[in-house]
């Protein structure tokens, strides 16, 4: 789940690799869930955008 400031998500399954949009999809209010599949998460990256296009968090597997 991601809350309201979180407007894009994209996954990066590699370093250098190209960015992958993940779709959001509105739970309740102010909340939205997200799913995706990967064929590895060993390198793999979240990042979750802000409005404004500014990284508001990072998650590294």
């Amino acid at each position: 789940m991601v809350g309201a400031a979180v407007t894009r998500l994209e996954y990066r399954s590699a370093p250098g690799g190209a960015a992958r949009a993940v779709p959001l999809v509105e739970y309740t209010a102010g909340q939205r869930e997200f799913s995706f599949r990967s064929a590895t998460l060993a390198h793999g990256r979240l990042l979750a955008y802000g409005a404004d296009g500014a990284v508001l968090s990072t998650s590294t597997f």
